[in-house]
C-alpha cells in the first residue's frame, strides 16, 4: 500500500503491571464489596429494629409484628386516640386539625381563635363559647390538650411529657 507521506502516531505502550498491584486492586475491590454488604446488612437490621418500635410513643417491643403494631396503635398507644366524631385513630396532638380539615364531620366544627380548639358550631354559636373559654398559650409557649383542656409545654416534647410522662387525666389509654 502506498504511503500517504504522513507518519502514523506510534501507539503508546502500556506499562507492564506487576501481579502485586493487580492483587492489591482485587483485594481493595473485595474489601469495598464486603463493606457495602455489611452496610446493607446494618440498614436492614436497623429497619428490623424500627419495625419493633412504635413511631408515636417510642415503645420498643420485640413481639411487634406489623399486625401487633397496628393493634398497639388502635388500642394502647398513649399518643393516639380515636376521633370523637369518626373514630379514626389519630395523634392526640392533631385532633384539632383533624376535626377541622380531615374528619368526615369537619363541617360541624370551627376553630375558636381564643382557645385554639375545634368547637362544634352549634355550641360555639349558641353558648357564646369564645367569650367564656380560656385563652390558649402562644404556640411557641405551649400546647392546649384537646382531651383535658390543660396547657402543656410547647412542641413535641410537651406532648410527650403530657401524654406519657405525667399522663393526661382524660387520656383513656393511660388514665387509671
Amino acid at each position: 500500500a502506498p504511503s500517504s507521506g504522513k507518519k502514523q502516531a506510534a501507539t503508546p505502550k502500556r506499562p507492564a503491571v506487576s501481579p502485586a498491584p493487580q492483587k492489591k486492586a482485587q483485594d481493595d475491590k473485595a474489601a469495598a464489596v464486603a463493606a457495602a454488604a455489611a452496610a446493607a446488612a446494618a440498614v436492614e437490621e436497623a429497619g428490623d429494629e424500627e419495625e419493633n418500635v412504635c413511631q408515636f410513643c417510642g415503645k420498643h417491643d420485640t413481639t411487634f409484628t406489623e399486625e401487633a403494631l397496628d393493634l398497639h396503635y388502635w388500642q394502647s398507644c398513649p399518643m393516639l386516640a380515636g376521633c370523637p366524631e369518626c373514630g379514626q385513630v389519630i395523634e392526640i396532638s392533631g385532633i384539632v386539625d383533624h376535626l377541622l380539615d380531615e374528619c368526615e364531620h369537619k363541617d360541624h366544627y370551627k376553630v375558636c381563635n381564643r382557645c385554639r380548639l375545634a368547637i362544634r358550631k352549634e355550641v360555639f354559636e349558641s353558648e357564646g363559647h369564645e367569650s367564656t373559654c380560656r385563652a390558649a398559650p402562644p404556640p411557641d409557649k405551649g400546647n392546649r390538650c384537646p382531651l383535658c383542656l390543660g396547657d402543656t409545654p410547647a412542641g413535641d416534647q410537651g406532648w410527650i411529657q403530657h401524654l406519657m410522662q405525667q399522663p393526661c387525666p382524660k387520656n383513656e389509654r393511660t388514665a387509671g
